[in-house]
């Protein structure tokens, strides 16, 4: 039977002696035989004692009983379905009975009010989003765990203190919070709450999927020679500023980055491109991909990404070979049907301000577009006193003939941040300008 009955309460549940398929205590729906609880009914019940001979809580059997405070468990329940205790509220402690073997997805998530949860020395998978929406201080993983989901704890929704496995665990370990498998060549899972800088030991040859998805105060990693991969979404939602990926990576996974600021990568990784270009755009940062080459470590190629609409990432994806090199004139090529005014305007000034040169048919078309565009936009950031976009394109677009334009502008706006930045500029760039802004 599948549980239909979530977010259906009831006083109490009468069955008859007679049905052939359920039995009741009054207060819980079970199986004839009293081996499956499928869901509990009173809605304000603050506590409850499973029945003895229960083996199975069905799914979303507790589900969504927030005035529910403590939970008896007997001895020989040995499946918890999934989203068994979802929206569990007011539970602060939930000890699961030793009998337990099987645990589904997502069984405790938004239980809000949740501190302490005591797994079973006998589970030994943690599976699908065990710690979905849970904020935990600590979780203890016992010494029967054989396989830890990628997928246990994936994003910045979970929030676990540390880690603690136990010293009799034959396939895991811990050190100083974070998950490692025994030998300490894989790294599984760090805690959200790391420091601003990690280094990762030595020893480690593989970051597995999700390992630092969420750590949003996570701003440098530190990656050693030996280090050979890079899992899917490692440090999703991590807001790391500049990353060297060592020689010895032979490949990351999809989305290993997201967001990125600059990461320095060799000419022998063998990864896909993939792992540049994130489905789901958070935030707008200014992005680089440095290319170097792993004999000589010159860098080949300096790349400035703009990943921040599907548009612009499929021009992207589309010139690079997979040898990591760059086909500018086919990016050159492409640039005019990029329809966002903004993007076009970045990746215009950006072509015209970094090497390689573009051909000269192109310098005229992206100088074109930066005086159609380029005053506008910064103009409108200057309107709408939005200073962390305007500083964030205000290099690509201020040029000698319209700098002094711009800085009059912001001065007679009353924008002085904005002002301040702009004959700052000037004076870095174009000293030879006359200084005849008016500052009234």
């Amino acid at each position: 039977m599948t549980n239909t009955t979530f977010g259906i309460f009831a006083a109490n549940i009468i069955v008859d002696d007679n049905n052939p398929y359920f039995s009741s205590d009054g207060k819980a729906l079970y199986s004839k035989d009293g081996k499956i609880l499928y869901r509990l009914f009173p809605r304000y019940i603050k506590e409850y004692a499973i029945k003895d001979g229960t083996e199975i809580l069905e799914e979303k059997s507790f589900s969504g009983h927030n005035d529910l405070k403590r939970i008896e468990f007997p001895d020989g329940v040995r499946e918890i379905k999934k989203l068994c205790f979802n929206l569990c509220t007011g539970i602060e402690e939930l000890i699961i009975p030793n009998s337990v073997t099987e645990i589904g997805e997502m069984p405790f998530m938004d239980m809000r009010s949740l501190r302490s949860l005591h797994l079973p020395d006998s589970i030994k998978t943690l599976g699908f989003m065990l710690l979905r929406k849970l904020k935990l201080a600590e979780l203890y993983i016992p010494a029967s765990v054989e396989h830890i989901s990628e997928y246990m704890a994936a994003d910045y929704m979970d929030s676990i203190g540390k880690y603690t496995v136990s010293e009799e665990n034959r396939f895991f370990r811990s050190e100083n919070g974070v998950i490692y498998n025994k030998d300490m060549t894989v790294l599984v899972r760090v805690p959200r709450v790391v420091p601003s800088v990690f280094d990762v030991p030595e020893s480690v040859r593989t970051i597995a999927e999700n390992a630092f998805n969420g750590c949003e105060g996570l701003n440098k990693i530190v990656l050693h020679d030996g280090l050979e991969y890079i899992g899917k979404k490692a440090f999703s939602s991590c807001r790391l500023q500049d990353v060297t990926i060592p020689k010895s990576v032979k490949d990351i996974g999809e989305n290993a980055f997201c967001p990125l600021r600059s990461i320095t990568v060799y000419d022998t990784l063998k990864a896909d491109t993939d792992f540049l270009f994130r489905p789901l755009v958070i935030h707008i940062h200014k992005e680089e991909l440095i290319v170097r080459s792993a004999e000589t470590g010159e860098i080949r190629h300096r790349i400035w990404l703009d990943l921040n609409t599907m548009e612009t990432r499929d021009i992207f994806r589309s010139c690079f070979d997979k040898d990591w090199n760059f086909d500018y004139d086919r990016f050159d090529r492409f640039l005019p049907q990029i329809k966002n005014p903004i993007k076009m305007t970045l990746c215009a000034a950006y072509r015209l301000k970094n090497p390689p040169t573009p051909k000269p048919d192109a310098q005229r078309r992206f100088t074109d577009i930066l005086q159609k565009n380029g005053k506008d936009i910064i103009t409108r950031y200057i309107e709408a006193r939005d200073f962390e976009n305007f500083a964030r394109i205000a290099e690509f677009v201020l040029m000698e003939d319209n700098i002094t334009e711009i800085a009059d502008y912001a001065a007679k706006k009353n924008a002085v941040e904005f002002t301040a930045f702009l004959l700052n500029f000037r004076n870095e760039h174009f000293s030879d300008l006359p200084d005849n802004i008016k500052l009234d």
